[in-house]
């Protein structure tokens, strides 16, 4: 069974801001993608993005590797690739 995710999507995202900011839903729809773009634009790059306070986005190298099928017992090799990696500030760290 399945566990379902809690937390929020980019739908209540915009309806969170867009009822907090009293901007129309979509003004802030608009401006969130924006934010997704440029984000993928600097991570295309090979850059980093810090928002102060919040944390830092940035690209992360992972090597190439090979491992082993467990039923058929071969091997595969993974190439290598780079992943985004989200970096919290520790104003974020919640402290129980």
């Amino acid at each position: 069974m399945k566990r379902k995710r809690e937390g929020i999507n980019k739908r209540g995202l915009v309806l969170a801001v867009s009822e907090k900011t009293y901007v129309t839903q979509c003004e802030v729809k608009h401006i969130i993608q924006c934010f997704i773009d440029e984000l993928e634009e600097q991570y295309r790059n090979n850059k980093a993005i810090e928002l102060r306070g919040f944390g830092t986005f940035y690209p992360h190298h992972k090597d190439a590797y090979t491992f082993i099928i467990p039923k058929g017992g071969g091997t595969r090799q993974m190439p290598g690739r780079t992943i985004l990696r989200f970096k919290p500030s520790p104003r974020l760290f919640i402290n129980d």
